[in-house]
């Protein structure tokens, strides 16, 4: 195994993917995550909703949920937000493509929002926070790919790449397909009633309201269109297993 990857890390491009993808990527996800679910209890109220059937997100206190502030949202923002800026800067240096622009770019806008003029602290914690350990796990996967990743890496350690892989379905699933579309849907419908309410906060914040209701079909679009990729990937992997 030690003979197929040593000549792997002695070229240079593949070391900087390393880094990247390691000390950059996975490293900045796992301090967002880590710093949601440390905070996962300022969502407390989403989880008794949806686990024990308590109406505990009324639609009545949508300003609650909207315009209170969060000193730990406000810093999973800001980090957050300075990791996107290194991320997108990386995706043109390494070619990722359009795609991946666009999704910086929103991600950008979304944290922005979540800053300044500060709108959503309790959603915060969730999409730039708990939902990025699936995202880590990804930026470790990536390795392994032969478009993305190092060239071979895969064939060298094909046990590894199955695992993180397996793991990194788990974490996708659970954070991406079943809790990204609850905490949507409730975050379109605090928006709405914001907007509808007219009160000095939500007229301050219409606009951003708006583009972040935008921004946030932008983006689950683009976790759809994964979706199906990681579907298509994983049948080729084991395929080649079987």
């Amino acid at each position: 195994m030690e003979k197929d990857f040593h000549p792997l890390i002695e070229i240079e491009q593949n070391r900087r993917i390393l880094a990247r993808h390691i000390g950059v990527d996975a490293l900045g996800c796992f301090i967002v995550a880590y710093l949601g679910i440390k905070n996962g209890y300022i969502c407390k109220a989403f989880y008794e909703t949806a686990l024990q059937g308590k109406n505990s997100l009324p639609a009545a206190a949508f300003d609650q949920r909207m315009f209170t502030y969060h000193p730990a949202a406000q810093q999973i923002a800001l980090v957050f937000t300075m990791y996107q800026v290194k991320n997108t800067y990386d995706t043109i240096v390494f070619n990722d493509g359009p795609e991946f622009i666009f999704h910086h770019c929103l991600a950008l806008v979304a944290s922005w929002a979540g800053m300044y003029p500060g709108v959503g602290h309790e959603y915060v914690i969730f999409f730039f926070g708990m939902s990025e350990i699936s995202t880590a796990i990804l930026c470790l996967l990536a390795n392994f790919d032969d478009e993305h990743g190092v060239v071979g890496l895969g064939d060298a350690f094909p046990v590894t790449k199955v695992a993180v892989g397996a793991v990194f379905v788990v974490f996708f699933i659970l954070c991406r397909v079943i809790m990204w579309p609850y905490f949507s849907y409730h975050f379109v419908r605090d928006s709405m009633n914001a907007i509808q309410s007219k009160t000095k906060m939500s007229e301050e914040r219409k606009v951003w309201l708006r583009i972040l209701m935008t921004a946030l079909s932008g983006l689950s679009v683009l976790q759809v269109l994964w979706l199906g990729q990681i579907f298509i990937i994983g049948k080729e992997e084991i395929s080649k297993i079987l």
